[in-house]
């Protein structure tokens, strides 16, 4: 996971304890990667992969990248990282709110990145299983409900979205 709310923030969010977490920040405190060293960000999230396989990654702030390198140099980045998950058999997800970028900033990571909803992302991890797994396969999960509170139709159960998931596949380590 790489963010740019802080690990108690992300957690208390998401309810997702990630098993390697990146805060993007200029504080120099523990877990924290400023955003304008992307070698050293590159560098954590490689490791990360090449002792975690299969991993998931999942990735938020490219917009505070953006404010501290040029565009193409995080473009860069981002597609290296892109490679060392395919490398890596693994999945990145990155999430990117329409609007942060300029129009031909998004369209050149459209163009390397698939947009995707959650249903079409729950189809195709499900799709990559072999048939007799997927037909064994039961998909629970502990979500927190929408806003941080629960409403009176939500008790026990939460919606899911693209940042929160299914709970599915926690067997494989995430870097989430």
């Amino acid at each position: 996971m790489v963010s740019r709310n802080t690990y108690d923030q992300w957690v208390k969010k998401s309810g997702v304890e990630p098993d390697k977490f990146i805060w993007l920040s200029r504080a120099e405190l523990e877990g924290a990667v400023d955003p304008g060293k992307l070698h050293v960000l590159q560098r954590e999230i490689l490791a990360f992969l090449e002792t975690q396989s299969p991993a998931s990654v999942y990735f938020e702030g490219v917009e505070y990248l953006v404010l501290y390198n040029d565009f193409p140099g995080v473009a860069k980045f981002l597609f290296s990282v892109k490679d060392a998950v395919l490398i890596n058999n693994s999945l990145m997800l990155l999430f990117l709110p329409k609007g942060v970028l300029d129009s031909k900033q998004e369209s050149v990571l459209a163009r390397e990145f698939e947009p995707i909803d959650e249903k079409e992302l729950t189809r195709r991890i499900l799709n990559a299983l072999p048939e007799k797994e997927r037909a064994e396969i039961t998909l629970f999960g502990v979500l927190p409900p929408a806003g941080g509170r629960e409403s009176e139709g939500s008790k026990g159960a939460g919606a899911e979205s693209s940042e929160e998931g299914s709970g599915a596949g926690e067997e494989k380590t995430e870097e989430a």
